[in-house]
């Protein structure tokens, strides 16, 4: 926090400490210097907006750690839910493949991967998966090999 507006927010939260700085700039003005005893209450004031923001700089330290922590988390997340959507460690639903591997994967691109897994687990005879997806209900999962075929063609 700016120290600035720290002592404007000091003097809004007290009359008294308001007078006590305009006291300070009107005694700097008349005699050119201003002392300020190491007891008085504006002082006090002063050392507990010092206090306070460095609080705050020291939470924005933790605040950016857990940011990190959070985005480790999320994937972690990812990966198990690309295992969950799974019949077994060999077949992902496209959503999951996408998750594990960082691809984007809308709506309609999803729907027309789906279409050339299917049609190529059809081709070479490979098993397709079914899983439950609580957004789309049932869906279909693929094998890992027919996957990379298909994913191996993207740009």
């Amino acid at each position: 926090m700016d120290e600035k507006l720290a002592l404007e927010f000091a003097a809004w939260l007290s009359p008294a400490f308001k007078l006590w700085v305009y006291d300070r700039i009107e005694e700097l003005l008349k005699t050119g210097k201003t002392e300020i005893p190491s007891h008085s209450p504006g002082m006090e004031i002063i050392r507990a907006i010092r206090m306070i923001a460095d609080r705050l700089e020291y939470h924005e330290r933790d605040i950016e750690d857990l940011k990190t922590g959070l985005q480790d988390v999320k994937d972690y997340v990812g990966d198990l839910e690309a295992k969950i959507l799974s019949i077994d460690e060999s077949y992902y639903a496209i959503s999951g493949y996408c998750a594990k591997h960082g691809i984007m994967c809308p709506l309609d691109k999803a729907q027309t991967w789906g279409l050339q897994a299917t049609r190529l687990s059809h081709q070479k005879r490979v098993a397709i998966g079914k899983a439950y997806d609580a957004k789309y209900g049932d869906i279909n999962t693929y094998h890992l090999d027919i996957l990379n075929e298909v994913f191996k063609k993207l740009p």
